[in-house]
């Protein structure tokens, strides 16, 4: 698995977050994937709640 959040000034639209799983089947994938998104969503609010002082839903 590969996760990678960009940090450079960006333009709006612009990709963030690329996550590459590899998995011999789908059932095994997707769970796995839903997982690393839950928990990157969790960790990235927390960080950003921490710089910024306030808290932005990630995906809306």
């Amino acid at each position: 698995m590969i996760l990678h959040h960009k940090t450079d000034v960006m333009k709006a639209g612009e990709d963030i977050v690329y996550i590459v799983i590899t998995s011999g089947h789908r059932k095994e994938l997707f769970p796995a994937l839903n997982e690393v998104i839950r928990a990157y969503k969790s960790r990235s609010s927390n960080l950003e709640k921490g710089i910024h002082g306030k808290r932005r839903i990630l995906g809306s």
